[in-house]
């Protein structure tokens, strides 16, 4: 669906188009059911991978751009910002007027750290507790629960191992490495997430200011929510409504966020293979010729799309530099396809595919 858009010169050749959210009221009358298609879905479906990815740096995120060719007069070419969120909240229910909705971007982290001072139970008796500390666990006697910790850490280490304080952690609650837990970390290194990131996630509390506090002070600092469940304006949630963090009991569930996928990852033991990013945008993207990431030093608020050159000081507001690019090669049937190459960081590769034809089987009634 391309909503109301806003054309912007991008230097002397291009357009950019920022996207307005719009909707359409259909009223019908003197129609049969049976003359009546509804199409439930208008943009586009971008599935990715992504090899030898590393997490982006702390403030800065990364920003994804496609050139499509659909007729914007006068230049025929448009170049559209895709971002992970625009007027929606974090489950993708629309926003109000009144809502604080920041818009959200990208960004490469860690899928499970142990220095997340807001890796915490989210509900039930235990709300507040670091999830994977001894007291947090159902038990039911202490060794039990001392058990059931070891085993959290063993995944953290599969996960996370050789990230900076991790095996500091696992010693100091287990008094054990992770090589004698068993845990042993995947041959393509730690698991990175790819998640949205929201101008405030880089605020995330560390384990250092939170391991001490209790679990009615963890639910003020991090969460959106109190004890008792009403509203918590002053959490670290509240403010940064996409802020990731990890949860090593299931992966595909995070405490908090939005997961879209991870950066390729191989592991022998457990043997296991992993990989692979959704990001669906209300862009149709009908006739997408390249696709490629950046990566800024900007605010995703301060971005000006117009600002290419990020030398002197126009680093807080620039595009920032390409990070992955790639032009359309032929695909199958209603998607376009990229193979991405990194023109500044070896080793860094990935592919992806748009789905375009989502809306073109519409159902009847």
């Amino acid at each position: 669906m391309h909503g109301v858009a806003e054309g912007l010169m991008i230097g002397r050749m291009h357009t950019l188009r920022a996207l307005r959210g719009s909707s359409l009221l259909l009223l019908v009358s003197l129609l049969g059911c049976d003359q009546l298609g509804v199409k439930d879905f208008h943009g586009s479906k971008i599935l990715m991978t992504m090899s030898g990815a590393t997490p982006t740096p702390a403030g800065s995120h990364l920003e994804l751009w496609v050139r499509d060719s659909v007729d914007d007069a006068p230049t025929h070419q448009d170049i559209v910002r895709v971002l992970a969120s625009e007027g929606r909240h974090p489950d993708t229910t629309p926003c109000a007027s009144s809502d604080f909705c920041p818009r959200a971007a990208y960004k490469v982290i860690p899928a499970v750290d142990l220095d997340d001072g807001c890796m915490i139970v989210t509900d039930g008796p235990n709300r507040g507790m670091l999830l994977w500390k001894p007291e947090a666990q159902p038990g039911p006697a202490d060794t039990d629960r001392q058990l059931q910790t070891a085993a959290i850490l063993k995944r953290v280490c599969e996960l996370s191992g050789g990230l900076p304080g991790t095996g500091e952690v696992v010693m100091r609650e287990t008094g054990k490495t992770c090589a004698q837990l068993g845990g042993q970390p995947g041959v393509t290194g730690p698991l990175f997430a790819f998640v949205a990131w929201d101008d405030a996630s880089d605020g995330r509390p560390s384990l250092a200011k939170t391991e001490m506090m209790s679990p009615d002070q963890r639910l003020a600092l991090c969460s959106d929510t109190d004890i008792s469940g009403n509203p918590n304006p002053g959490g670290f949630w509240a403010k940064s409504p996409f802020a990731y963090s990890g949860n090593p009991l299931e992966l595909s569930r995070p405490v908090h966020g939005v997961l879209l996928g991870t950066v390729d990852y191989q592991a022998l033991s457990p043997p296991q293979i992993l990989g692979g990013i959704e990001i669906t945008s209300d862009w149709s993207l009908l006739d997408a010729r390249e696709m490629w990431f950046t990566q800024t030093a900007a605010t995703i608020a301060a971005l000006d799309p117009d600002r290419v050159n990020c030398a002197g000081g126009s680093a807080a507001a620039c595009r920032g530099n390409v990070l992955l690019d790639g032009a359309a090669v032929p695909g199958g049937t209603g998607t376009i396809h990229f193979e991405l190459t990194s023109p500044s960081v070896a080793g860094l590769s990935g592919s992806a595919s748009i789905q375009i034809a989502l809306d073109r089987s519409p159902e009847q009634f």
